[in-house]
């Protein structure tokens, strides 16, 4: 038997766990599969509520349609791997890895997803409603129209992510690492500062979803002025006092 190659007995049936097995459609519920190989598998449609796959390797695997819920999936590499519609609510995701996997329209609600590695990935479409990822790091993730609704975003690595259409409506960014083409997010608190607001501090995730892709694209004061002016749109006509000041000042160099 290879060494990569793990049997079991489920449901009756003799079953091969190995790299690039198909195990689609099936019903793993509640299966101890911690520290398998299953590179290359295809697990589309499979039913993981509860299972402990920890560090386990998924590198590369099909997960499309899975459902993982309440399952343990820490340490886990799912790198490359295409988890397009899966279920990961209320799973254990501490440390995993999901460099350059599409996870596109997945679902990450009230997962723990602390120090997970989503760099260059695809998030188009998810959903992190409440998730905890603390620490995270997100490098030039693609995250277009997903949900960080009420997400703990706590000293997260945000840098040259793709933010087109993401809600961030009560989200905690304190300390993260916001980064777009060169020009960080104290820039925005800097233009925060300035804007004089009642509670301001709560409008923040509004100004990051709606204008940080915007103001943040841009390196030279002529494209800041448009981006700053969609700012004060989105916020006061009151606020353009305190945007010229801004733009006056030496924050922001540009031609």
């Amino acid at each position: 038997m290879s060494e990569n190659m793990y049997q079991l007995k489920h449901n009756g049936f003799d079953l091969t766990i190995e790299p690039f097995s198909n195990l689609s459609n099936m019903n793993l519920q509640g299966i101890d599969l911690s520290a398998v190989n299953l590179r290359g598998a295809n697990l589309s449609g499979s039913n993981f509520k509860g299972v402990d796959l920890s560090c386990s390797n998924l590198e590369g695997a099909n997960l499309t349609d899975s459902d993982f819920t309440g399952a343990n999936l820490s340490l886990v590499c799912f790198e490359k791997a295409n988890l397009t519609n899966a279920n990961f609510s209320k799973t254990n995701l501490k440390d995993s890895n999901f460099k350059f996997a599409n996870v596109e329209c997945a679902n990450f609600e009230d997962a723990n997803l602390k120090h997970a590695n989503f760099a260059n990935a695809n998030l188009i479409d998810a959903n992190f409603t409440r998730a905890n990822l603390h620490g995270a790091n997100l490098a030039e993730a693609d995250m277009e129209n997903s949900n960080l609704q009420d997400a703990n975003l706590f000293k997260a690595n945000i840098f040259q992510v793709h933010m087109k259409g993401v809600n961030f409506k009560g989200a905690s960014l304190n300390d993260a690492n916001i980064v777009v083409s060169g020009l960080e997010l104290h820039l925005l608190m800097k233009l925060k500062d300035l804007i004089e607001m009642e509670s301001l501090a709560n409008k923040m995730a509004i100004v990051v979803k709606e204008a940080t892709y915007e103001l943040l694209l841009f390196k030279h004061a002529k494209a800041l002025n448009q981006a700053i002016d969609r700012v004060c749109e989105l916020l006061s006509s009151k606020a353009i006092v305190h945007v010229n000041e801004l733009l006056s000042s030496k924050l922001i160099k540009g031609e």
